[in-house]
């Protein structure tokens, strides 16, 4: 069976997920460039966000919708040779020939004969590389786009290594050439790398000329169907909880669906267990990025950005409220590839990450944010377990007693939650049962989790299991204070 669910390389545009707002602006710009308004565009993500699937959807979609436009598209981590890469892709595209062919394959074309012959001169060591070969290589192809009514988009993936792979054409300033010899052709660029510090200085002679496209979560109800859409195909049958608890536990993050998605379908088994047994796959992933990301933090920028962060967390517009100092330490944090920016508002572009932040100050422990909270209850309960330390799975023994799972001492802590307004929580028979009937078969502590909401704001207390009434005054804000009653 072809692989439906692809972590290990970008996927394929008939497997692409969501991202429909910035197809949506790509398009726009596509249309604007159509009619000669020309756009410089820098998508910027840590790794495995799905940037470079992101431009093989956009390549796609000028294909298919945008006869006088041509897309080619370079990544500058597989070719160290940007003007030979360039030249050979070009043709490629023009000529409908594979780029191996281009060597032995005279053109009718005279000025594509000459690119060609070109790279077989740049090949063969039997030109001299400088930047007025580059320029003309560049002008070239403008030339001919022109020649025939087209414009061309210019893809470069991971643009920061421009410069070496310019490094024999001995261009002293590689992007502020670039930019010059662009400026008067009918050329577009996007960009896009995962350095994300590194992609920053790469676009700075531009002078804030580029649109930045940060990526983040997927969209949570597209991408849920389309989890259930992929199973099917896999013969599976999933319903639209159990994918959304799949995208509520990788926080819609593309690299972490893929992960667990292609282990739940190793397993041949599509349940609450294997999911619990698939996200258990993420812990060496998310202890590796989550430490990189930290170690950053902490060499560009200092342990008070955690705290900024936190404060972003909480309010995205918060730029307002902050002092000089601290909104230098936002744009570094940007810079660094930790935060994003979209309509004014700050936000973490790891999830996952974000979850974690919110657990840091209490734990030396690498918080692995297994939550498959179903609604906002489960969520504030969630992460007030983080703030304290504990990490929350979904509880998988038994949904309707217990909601949330904690492990503490070998002990399992099975957590029913409950939302109200009013000072007093009471439980149906039915709830009680459950709970009664899930504690003796399992073992487990069983805590009743009370989220008490007003105007909008929520707050938590914890009460050891007892029957049918629960007195918000009597419950404790600790979890830890509950385990105490039990031992």
């Amino acid at each position: 069976m072809k692989a439906i669910f692809i972590y290990d390389r970008p996927v394929p545009p008939e497997l692409f997920i969501d991202r429909t707002e910035i197809l949506e602006k790509f398009r726009r710009l596509f249309q604007l460039f159509s009619i000669g308004i020309p756009f410089s565009v820098a998508i910027i993500s840590p790794f495995k966000h799905g940037k470079t699937s992101l431009i093989m959807k956009l390549m796609q979609i000028i294909k298919d919708e945008f006869p006088n436009i041509i897309g080619v598209y370079i990544s500058l981590k597989k070719s160290r040779n940007f003007p030979l890469a360039l030249i050979l892709e070009f043709l490629s595209i023009i000529c409908k020939i594979p780029t191996e062919q281009l060597f032995t394959t005279k053109l009718k074309e005279p000025l594509l004969e000459k690119l060609r012959e070109t790279a077989i001169s740049i090949r063969n060591e039997s030109i001299i590389k400088d930047e007025l070969l580059v320029e003309w290589i560049i002008k070239d192809i403008d030339k001919y786009i022109n020649k025939k009514g087209k414009r061309l988009v210019l893809f470069l993936d991971e643009f920061h290594l421009l410069e070496k792979s310019l490094r024999d054409y001995k261009i002293e300033l590689p992007y502020d050439f670039l930019r010059a010899v662009l400026e008067e052709t009918r050329i577009s660029l996007v960009v896009a790398g995962s350095m994300v510090k590194q992609m920053h200085e790469a676009i700075e002679p531009w002078g804030g000329r580029f649109l930045k496209i940060y990526l983040s979560s997927l969209d949570k109800n597209e991408t849920i169907k389309e989890i259930v859409r992929r199973f099917k195909m896999a013969e599976i049958d999933i319903s639209e909880d159990f994918a959304r608890k799949i995208y509520n536990s990788t926080g819609g993050h593309p690299f972490y669906i893929n992960i667990v998605c292609s282990e739940i379908l190793s397993r041949k088994k599509a349940d609450d267990e294997t999911l619990h047994k698939a996200l258990e796959e993420l812990h060496p992933i998310l202890n590796d990025r989550f430490s990189t990301y930290l170690t950053t933090i902490k060499n560009e920028i200092g342990e008070k950005a955690i705290e900024i962060i936190r404060k972003v967390i909480k309010e995205p517009q918060i730029t307002n409220k902050l002092s000089l100092h601290e909104k230098e330490i936002l744009e570094k944090l940007i810079k660094c590839g930790i935060l994003g920016i979209k309509n004014s508002k700050y936000f973490v572009l790891d999830p996952l990450f974000e979850r974690y932040i919110l657990g840091l100050k209490y734990t030396t422990q690498i918080i692995i944010p297994l939550v498959n909270a179903r609604d906002i209850g489960e969520h504030i309960v969630s992460l007030d377990l983080l703030r304290q330390g504990y990490i929350p799975f979904a509880s998988y023994l038994s949904r309707g007693a217990f909601d949330i799972e904690v492990h503490i001492n070998k002990k399992t802590v099975g957590i029913q939650v409950k939302r109200r307004s009013s000072d007093v929580l009471y439980l149906s028979d039915k709830d009680i049962k459950k709970i009664e009937n899930t504690t003796k078969k399992t073992g487990a502590i069983p805590v009743i989790a009370f989220v008490k909401e007003k105007d909008l704001k929520f707050s938590v207390k914890y009460f050891p299991f007892s029957g049918k009434k629960y007195e918000w005054n009597k419950g404790f804000e600790k979890l830890s204070d509950i385990i105490k009653t039990y031992t």
